[in-house]
């Protein structure tokens, strides 16, 4: 099989992750289907051994496995350097520190091969470090496996780029610059295509496994703490791009509302943990520019109902409340 015929394309984001890399390829060496697969192994200027062990794995599979090595851009500049250059017939991401459900993958692969979709929902699993815990989300779970036209998508979760494999074709003709040099524009990944998509497939085998846990780890809450300006950011060109969708692509909104407001509960839940004044700022704007969904947001968070049904006054309480909880989960006790 040569590269034009790959199934599916999967980017793989791998700065400094020596520690993490091995497990992920090796969720790939399924020899059924590796020859189906493109990986683009993205060394995203890093320091440690990373690369190495790309090459290292490549000289075995040189028709798979491809490592790429590049100066640091972050997270959107991978997916800005792997959309455009891939060939598989879909495409997913896949982080340096998760890897795929090796045992599901010769089923998902044979499905996508039979596939003329533009999206594939699955569900993933949750890996938590410290107990080995497994939780399973499937975003889909209302919704018989089959294929669908998007204005009929039922979604039960969060939607999360865990869950969703797009074809290849159709992303590389969206108009999507993604913004370089800082976090969390994983969401904009999966928020921007939407409009396109016009019929999904809904399977119900985890493919993804995500890792939950690691102290650095962009989605930890100290790390959200310490990168709030640019999460808010991020949240805020997600809106501004909900307002744009033109009126005839409706039926992506029930997709990319439950993702907004996902959202601003956890911007908000951020901002409670530690700081007063941006958080009623926060509320400010929100209320003003976006209501409908900060109502939404509203019924989704007993914390932000709270904070907003006593108009403030609750905020000492829930920040109290978070950061005990943060407390009691770092002990372990929770």
């Amino acid at each position: 099989m040569t590269t034009s015929e790959k199934v599916v394309t999967i980017s793989i984001a791998a700065y400094n992750m020596e520690k993490y890399i091995r497990k992920a390829l090796d969720s790939l060496l399924d020899e059924r289907v590796i020859d189906d697969l493109e990986v683009l192994v993205v060394d995203d200027g890093g320091t440690d051994g990373t690369l190495a062990i790309a090459e290292e794995y490549a000289a075995k599979y040189p028709d798979s496995i491809f490592p790429i090595h590049k100066e640091n851009g972050g997270y959107g500049s991978v997916l800005n350097y792997t959309v455009p250059r891939a060939k598989g017939k879909y495409f997913r991401i896949l982080d340096g520190d998760d890897w795929l459900k090796t045992e599901n993958l010769y089923d998902w692969v044979q499905l996508l091969k039979t596939l003329d979709v533009d999206l594939v929902f699955s569900p993933y699993e949750k890996i938590f470090v410290e107990n080995s815990e497994v939780v399973r989300l499937d975003i889909c779970r209302e919704m018989l496996a089959g294929e669908y036209s998007f204005q009929d998508i039922k979604i039960s979760n969060d939607v999360f780029n865990a869950g969703m494999t797009f074809r290849t074709a159709m992303l590389q003709v969206v108009p999507m610059k993604l913004p370089e040099h800082c976090l969390y524009t994983d969401d904009e990944f999966i928020t921007r295509p939407l409009p396109f998509v016009n019929r999904i497939y809904v399977y119900h085998m985890p493919i993804y496994q995500y890792r939950i846990g690691r102290a650095d780890q962009s989605s930890n809450i100290v790390s959200m703490k310490k990168n709030a300006v640019s999460f808010y950011n991020g949240t805020k060109r997600i809106l501004k791009f909900w307002k744009d969708i033109p009126g005839e692509r409706l039926g992506a909104l029930e997709v990319v509302i439950n993702r907004l407001v996902s959202r601003i509960v956890t911007l908000f839940v951020v901002y409670f943990r530690f700081n007063k004044e941006e958080t009623k700022k926060l509320y400010k704007e929100l209320l003003l520019e976006y209501p409908e969904l900060l109502q939404q947001a509203m019924k989704a968070s007993d914390l932000l109902n709270l904070y907003v049904k006593t108009h403030g006054v609750a905020y000492p309480l829930i920040r109290a409340y978070l950061n005990w909880r943060d407390k009691k989960k770092l002990n372990g006790k929770v």
